[in-house]
């Protein structure tokens, strides 16, 4: 692999991790699943597994609507292990208002948590996807 094809594959696998915190933050269940392979896993703080597209897009559509999120990624470093796989982290501070009435700006406050998200990607048909992304509560 020379040092384009590397770049192209840290580009794509790092847009996949700012498009999650965007779908997410927008309530885009569909493109929020779709950043993720077919079987692709997503274990969460709690050690809960959200498994496969259909689920990942469920748990988006079944959060509470009252619910403002923003995640501030940063420090984003993707690893290319091979032509088909790459690892990543990330660090994301995560800004939420529960009690959100659609109008106006939300309440500011600090974050909710910092979070570390530690990434497995794979080349698919489709693309680079995120094979099982990990979330990690650093602070809260």
């Amino acid at each position: 692999m020379n040092d384009l094809e590397r770049l192209a594959i840290e580009h794509d696998c790092i847009k996949l991790m700012v498009g999650y915190c965007v779908h997410a933050d927008h309530d885009q269940a569909d493109e929020f699943a779709a950043l993720f392979a077919e079987d692709g896993v997503w274990v969460q703080g709690s050690g809960g597994e959200i498994r496969g597209r259909d689920a990942l897009r469920a748990y988006i559509r079944g959060r509470p609507g009252r619910t403002l999120t923003r995640h501030m990624i940063t420090n984003l470093l993707v690893d290319v292990v091979n032509d088909n796989a790459a690892t990543g982290i990330a660090y994301a501070l995560v800004f939420r208002d529960r009690d959100y009435d659609g109008s106006g700006s939300a309440a500011m406050r600090s974050p909710g948590s910092v979070v570390e998200y530690r990434d497995e990607f794979t080349r698919t048909p489709e693309g680079w996807k995120i094979q099982r992304r990990r979330s990690v509560a650093v602070f809260r």
